[in-house]
């Protein structure tokens, strides 16, 4: 992580360094001296603080150390149930007031997920097998099936160039990173094949109802 100083704490520190110069004193020049490193510590305990009340949501991959991931308000928990039996793995939605449980999928190696801001959507990126995986959207109110949103970018890419290296690659992977507000994912797209010998990346945004823009 690389904090940086505050602009108000920079100016601070300049005068201070001003101040030395101007006086010459060694009175000054201490001064300026202990100024600056409790001024970074300031700064640093601010970014940290900022960063652990924003609540933002963040990727949780099962199996892992976690068995449980509860949405931002704290309405559902997500419980991750291993078996040696089959289905090995089952992602359960549990609403923490009403005790209503529901399976939401069932999946073979990993996943991660990651809950919108709103919690009313959950992303979840099913590392299906080691050549392609799925990112997934529920809602967390409504008990219907997920959208596939690699499928829905597939489909909307049509005549684009885009779609080859997505539809005739034998290695394509989707994924979402992140969320940009509570309505917009960004989604990640790569792979590799007979299309794509050296490799593919492509990054869209997603927003909800199925439009797609690309940004890299």
């Amino acid at each position: 992580m690389m904090c940086y100083l505050t602009p108000g704490s920079t100016s601070g520190y300049l005068v201070g360094r001003q101040e030395t110069i101007e006086n010459g004193t060694e009175q000054s020049r201490f001064a300026a001296a202990v100024a600056a490193p409790k001024i970074i510590g300031i700064s640093i305990l601010v970014v940290l603080s900022s960063l652990a009340a924003s609540g933002t949501p963040q990727l949780t991959e099962f199996p892992g150390t976690e068995t449980q991931l509860k949405s931002p308000d704290g309405r559902y928990v997500v419980e991750n149930v291993d078996s040696d039996k089959e289905p090995h793995h089952t992602l359960l939605l549990k609403n923490t007031k009403t005790g209503a449980v529901r399976t939401l999928c069932n999946y073979q190696r990993h996943v991660t997920l990651l809950w919108s801001p709103d919690a009313k959507e959950l992303a979840v990126n099913d590392y299906c097998g080691s050549d392609f995986s799925k990112a997934l959207l529920f809602s967390a109110d409504q008990d219907n099936s997920p959208k596939d949103i690699g499928a829905e970018l597939l489909q909307s890419l049509k005549e684009s160039p885009d779609r080859k290296s997505l539809a005739e690659n034998h290695h394509v992977y989707f994924a979402v990173l992140g969320w940009e507000g509570t309505d917009i994912v960004r989604l990640k797209a790569w792979g590799h094949g007979d299309v794509d010998p050296k490799g593919f990346s492509r990054l869209y945004l997603y927003k909800l109802g199925g439009s797609f823009r690309r940004t890299h």
